[in-house]
């Protein structure tokens, strides 16, 4: 497979990190993607910034979304939404991480995808797929478990082994083969252990993006952990909407050349040609307090904050310090930091993709027991009374919210 405009990428627009500590790492990748002297291109955009090359693969990759796609849903506002987020705090991110807490620790850390290569757009849409799984996990209606989304896994569809991407063609991707996960996978045609971030990286990124996919990987992940039609569009809307998706467990992906511009929350910076995604936010008045109480800045009218993912990790510049972040987000991503909303919009307008948790994640291996036989209430009921048990989902805008357990019992 080939991309047809594959040719115009130049040999020296390439990151390569391996072996190299975390913290070493982060510093290293944010030099790479340095506004005033790097000449790497991370995320093909077409507007005057850009070489004409990368420009014109953006524009490709935008045209190829909007007119060669099956799917009827193509811009946010195609998508039916069922809540509103007004008021609501929204830390979508921490639920992967609390359930890997409450685990133990045990097997992979959310959000630690680390970049070795440029391959920023496909490192931030596994992080932020990790958050939407994370979400989905604690909707009981759901019945489904957490499971860390795989890196790299959509680059091997880009027609190319250089570096350097766009939102356009991940989403495009992505809509084609679904989701995979940071696991080993035996299955008819061939094996693959995802696990180690570093080898997935250097197999995937490196190797299969020859040839693309292979048919026996693909085929299993779009058949079992596919996404919906409008589960991926472009954002076509404004501050109400970015609260609307994030209320509904969903994120922004952003390309752009802008990103933190320091540890202290709203600061501006710039940024080589990057990706990168919005996890949560929080519309609160608890937060509008601690902003003026704790930040010290007075919270904008009409606005709220959004929580950025960094493919860098911890350890660079424009990651929020520890003062700043309120203790009711629960645990921080390696690397996040924190604008407002309407800087999102302002800054990324053109360039900014909507996803939305409407996949096929992980069944529960332990779901919920069926409920049991109702217990007999002795003697008749009065005044034609009735009673029933079971489960009963609340619903809330034609959305489910809960699901509770109905127990009959006497009168008293």
């Amino acid at each position: 497979m080939s991309h047809p405009l594959a040719d115009l990428i130049p040999l020296s627009n390439v990151i390569s990190l391996p072996m190299m500590g975390a913290a070493q790492a982060a510093k290293a990748l944010e030099a790479c993607y340095d506004y005033e002297t790097s000449k790497f291109i991370g995320c093909f955009l077409d507007n005057d910034e850009m070489p004409s090359w990368a420009r014109r693969i953006a524009a490709y990759n935008r045209d190829e979304f909007k007119h060669d796609n099956p799917n009827k849903k193509l811009k946010f506002s195609d998508v039916t939404m069922y809540a509103s987020g007004e008021g609501k705090a929204m830390p979508n991110w921490r639920y992967a991480l609390d359930m890997w807490l409450a685990n133990g620790k045990k097997g992979v850390e959310p959000y630690t995808n680390y970049q070795d290569y440029g391959s920023c757009v496909d490192a931030s849409a596994a992080e932020h797929t990790t958050g939407m799984l994370g979400y989905r996990a604690v909707q009981p209606g759901n019945h489904e478990r957490y499971e860390d989304a795989a890196a790299w896994y959509w680059y091997a569809d880009r027609g190319y082994c250089g570096d350097g991407w766009d939102g356009w063609g991940c989403a495009k991707v992505a809509l084609k083969r679904g989701i995979a996960f940071r696991k080993a996978y035996d299955l008819p045609g061939g094996k693959i252990d995802f696990t180690d971030d570093d080898k997935n990286e250097q197999i995937v990124a490196r190797q299969w993006c020859r040839t693309g996919i292979p048919s026996w990987m693909a085929e299993y992940t779009q058949a079992n952990h596919a996404f919906e039609d409008g589960a991926i569009t472009e954002f076509d809307g404004d501050i109400k909407g970015v609260r609307e998706i994030l209320a509904e467990g969903g994120i922004i992906h952003t390309g752009g050349t802008n990103t933190s511009g320091g540890s202290k929350p709203f600061a501006i910076g710039r940024v080589g040609p990057h990706m990168q995604s919005v996890a949560g936010g929080d519309d609160s008045e608890e937060y509008r307090k601690f902003c003026k109480d704790v930040i010290g800045v007075p919270a904008r009218d009409n606005d709220f904050p959004v929580v950025f993912h960094q493919t860098w990790g911890s350890g660079w510049s424009g990651e929020c310090a520890d003062k700043y972040w309120p203790a009711w987000w629960g645990p921080k991503p390696q690397g996040a930091w924190v604008w407002w909303a309407s800087d999102l919009v302002k800054y990324f307008r053109g360039d900014m993709m909507a996803w939305l948790p409407r996949f096929k994640g992980v069944p529960d291996l332990n779901p919920p027991q069926p409920p049991q036989p109702p217990v007999p209430i002795p003697g008749p009921l009065p005044n034609n009374e009735f009673y029933f048990s079971g489960y009963v989902t609340a619903m809330q805008a034609g959305k489910p919210v809960g699901e509770f357990i109905m127990v009959p019992r006497p009168r008293v």
